[in-house]
């Protein structure tokens, strides 16, 4: 309701805790001592360490240009127009940047200038091929929340969502891409791929870098030289590492980085981490997680269906990914763990994931379909024709997931 109300989503799960607390008959001095604890937990000064090294590696990319140079980069290497069309909002999707449906659209706009191509699927193509790596891509803040509550290592979970954004890939050239009236243009100037992977650099440091740290701290840890670490680390290691990088190639100094750290969008989505594991630690200080999962227990309500039901309704209200994830995957665990389902944790976090990114997709409040449904000056419901396939086709493979997980881990 608070979020209809254009209330910051963060001051609303930061509400939503209070409420809960409250409805759950907890003081007002337990509920500020719930919070003093949850503020200090590594966990939470770990997640919110992460997001802002994200958005202050997106910015620094993109002030540089950077980003730019890495799409330019790949222009000449296909003539193959289908491909190149998914090719930019593919790219600019690998780093979660505000704006960045906007900042994709003039680029399959351009690419499409010589094909007839309706405005509706130019905007299904941007908003789409955007949003393939969500499922599983170690830069999302969602992905890390959900890593994080889950208990999954990110290897783990980029194992069970990995197969996700290839469906969706499938999905989108088989929808969207294959119906299309376009020609194989000839190159006009021979691309580099040495160019590419130069600008694509920071990118491949973070993700190279995490597995590297991630696996060389697990290594460490079994054989007694280290404690287990928060598998947060090696992300801030290697996200560190990608923005000293950018540093010192462009000889930028750290004014990029001060300058953002006085946007209130970095701060707001610290806020929104802190809002999200404020909401996680009243559920468990309350015991409500616990009260929720008995009375859908008397209401034999399967846990399935709560997996599916809670983040679809959550990804459909608010069209943000850590919104879903940190208002309903604690009390999918703890149901779980009720119901001495906690090693099903696996199948059971690729349904509610699947399940609430297909709210998420489909949200009309989503702010990147919003974007570009006006950038292209696009007919709604002729973008959502084609989305609902879209999105059912993704929902579909949340469920074969989901089964053959059961099937495979037990």
């Amino acid at each position: 309701m608070l979020i209809y109300r254009k209330v910051s989503l963060g001051t609303s799960l930061v509400s939503g805790a209070v409420a809960l607390g409250l409805w759950s008959l907890m003081s007002p001095l337990e509920i500020l001592v719930s919070f003093a604890h949850t503020m200090v937990l590594p966990k939470t000064i770990l997640l919110a360490a992460v997001v802002s090294l994200i958005l202050i590696l997106s910015h620094l990319m993109e002030s540089t240009g950077q980003m730019k140079r890495l799409v330019s980069s790949f222009e000449g290497i296909s003539n193959n127009v289908r491909i190149n069309l998914t090719v930019f909002p593919a790219l600019i999707g690998l780093l979660p940047m505000p704006g960045g449906a906007v900042f994709s659209a003039p680029m399959v706009e351009a690419m499409s200038k010589e094909h007839d191509i309706s405005q509706a699927d130019k905007a299904l193509i941007n908003y789409w091929f955007r949003h393939i790596w969500e499922y599983c891509w170690p830069l999302y803040p969602g992905v890390i929340l959900a890593v994080s509550l889950s208990g999954l290592s990110l290897s783990e979970f980029f194992l069970a969502m990995g197969p996700m954004t290839l469906l969706a890939v499938a999905a989108g050239y088989l929808v969207i891409l294959s119906p299309l009236n376009v020609l194989r243009k000839p190159k006009e100037e021979k691309g580099s791929w040495r160019a590419l992977i130069n600008e694509m650099s920071p990118i491949l440091i973070v993700v190279i870098g995490a597995g590297v740290f991630g696996e060389g701290f697990a290594l460490a840890a079994r054989q007694g030289v280290l404690p287990r670490l928060p598998p947060e680390i090696p992300l801030c290691l290697s996200l560190t590492a990608g923005i000293l990088w950018i540093l010192i190639r462009h000889k930028t100094g750290l004014d990029p980085v001060i300058q953002l750290f006085k946007k209130p969008s970095l701060w707001s989505m610290v806020y929104l981490v802190i809002g999200v594991m404020l909401f996680a630690g009243i559920l468990e200080s309350s015991h409500s997680v616990q009260q929720i999962s008995q009375s859908l227990a008397d209401g034999h309500v399967p846990v399935a269906l709560v997996a599916v039901i809670l983040p679809l309704i959550v990804g459909a209200l608010t069209g943000i990914c850590m919104a879903f994830v940190g208002a309903t995957f604690p009390i999918l665990y703890a149901l779980l763990e009720a119901s001495g389902l906690s090693h099903q944790i696996v199948a059971y976090t690729i349904l509610a994931y699947c399940s609430g990114y297909a709210g998420l997709l489909a949200s009309p409040i989503h702010a990147c379909l919003a974007l570009t449904q006006s950038y292209f000056c696009a007919d709604m419901p002729s973008i959502y024709r084609k989305l609902w396939i879209l999105v059912a086709i993704e929902f579909t493979g949340g469920l074969v997931g989901f089964f053959l997980a059961l099937h495979l881990i037990g």
